[in-house]
């Protein structure tokens, strides 16, 4: 058990006197009193910090939620107790409050934890570490959620699919494909949306997703349309009753377009990487080279000669020939050619290049948000 701590706002702390009173107890003058006594005597014959009997804490031990009340919450959190999970059962005093606790696991039973905490506490100005030994005891138990998903129950499902036609890639490379946009994607999601996926199960033409919360998969499917381009569309079914009330499963048939972003494309000598579908019209490119962003008009895309996707960027040894020109190591052939894209920095002895065919392609590192700011 690590140590812990957490903090409450401040107690109101006594007014200061005149001189000439003093402490009724230990009879010092100058000190601030209520009803004749300074704090360090009233803290000295109060219990400043009690703690509850018969502490528990129920989690879920798939996905660490603790059971508060008659509601789970903290799915995602650690199955380890923190001080989140104890500060609740110290009861301070109405004077006192509690400002952190460092805790101390003293006993070896992972279910019954014996505690030992140091309450660093301020009690009328004045600052008091009271120490504490408390019992909490563990019960797992699996939260609604985790019950649903691991008896495969849905309310919503996504058919993540390709283009109905002209897709360029193989089933088998397509559904790669589809599986790379949805982990690259599905982490900008709202976490409450990642929440309510449930599994997934692989198709012939692509994944099926199931979510146990409906809204949450709409959300996903939006965030498909307004990202990518996708198609989305949204059937019911009727699969039951509960208190008289037609239960329906959603399905949300999400279908990518042709030009998936992350591919590239060589226009006019030149390699690109589509983006996204672009606000304007079009698409968004960069060029390989530069990393300078263009817009292109979807019948540009549409002539371009389309490359491949991520799969096709990989590291490559690279050498500078004595005529000054960037030469890569083919991966296939093992031969040395030029680097085609004019590589604009200085390249060590391996670079990340597009393999198209017998050709090599300079790709730029793609800069974050403070490089780009350093470097206009």
């Amino acid at each position: 058990m690590r140590k812990s701590s957490a903090s409450t706002p401040d107690a109101l702390s006594a007014e200061p006197t005149t001189a000439d009173e003093f402490c009724v107890v230990c009879g010092r003058t100058g000190l601030a009193l209520v009803e004749g006594v300074c704090a360090e005597c009233e803290a000295s014959r109060r219990t400043l910090v009690a703690v509850q009997p018969h502490a528990t804490v129920v989690l879920c031990p798939q996905c660490g939620a603790r059971e508060v009340g008659k509601h789970w919450e903290r799915a995602g959190s650690s199955a380890l107790l923190g001080s989140e999970d104890l500060v609740r059962f110290l009861v301070p005093d109405e004077e006192a409050a509690v400002r952190k606790v460092e805790w101390q696991e003293t006993g070896p039973n992972p279910l019954l934890k014996n505690l030992h905490g140091d309450v660093h506490v301020r009690f009328r100005g004045l600052e008091r570490v009271v120490p504490v030994d408390l019992t909490v005891r563990i019960l797992h138990r699996t939260c609604p959620e985790c019950s649903r998903r691991s008896g495969h129950y849905y309310t919503a499902l996504i058919q993540l699919r390709g283009p109905e036609e002209g897709s360029r890639r193989s089933a088998a490379e397509l559904r790669e494909r589809l599986q790379e946009i949805w982990d690259a994607t599905i982490p900008s999601a709202r976490a409450d949306w990642r929440a309510h996926h449930s599994w997934t199960e692989r198709r012939p033409e692509g994944w099926d997703h199931y979510y146990t919360e409906t809204l949450a998969a709409r959300g996903v499917a939006r965030l498909f349309k307004d990202r990518f381009g996708a198609q989305v569309k949204e059937s019911a079914t009727l699969y039951g009753q509960k208190d008289g009330r037609e239960l329906y499963r959603v399905t949300f048939a999400v279908r990518l377009p042709v030009h998936l972003p992350g591919d590239y494309y060589v226009d006019k000598g030149r390699l690109f990487r589509l983006e996204r579908p672009s606000s304007r019209g079009g698409f968004d490119v960069t060029s390989a080279a530069s990393g300078a962003t263009e817009l292109w008009p979807t019948v540009t895309l549409e002539n371009a000669r389309w490359v491949g996707g991520p799969e096709k960027k990989m590291a490559v040894p690279v050498r500078t020939a004595p005529d000054g020109v960037v030469e890569g190591q083919h991966p296939d052939t093992g031969t040395w050619i030029p680097v085609r894209g004019e590589p604009s920095a200085t390249l060590d002895e391996t670079a990340e290049l597009v393999v198209d065919g017998e050709h090599l392609w300079y790709v730029a590192p793609r800069l974050r948000r403070r490089q780009l700011e350093r470097h206009p």
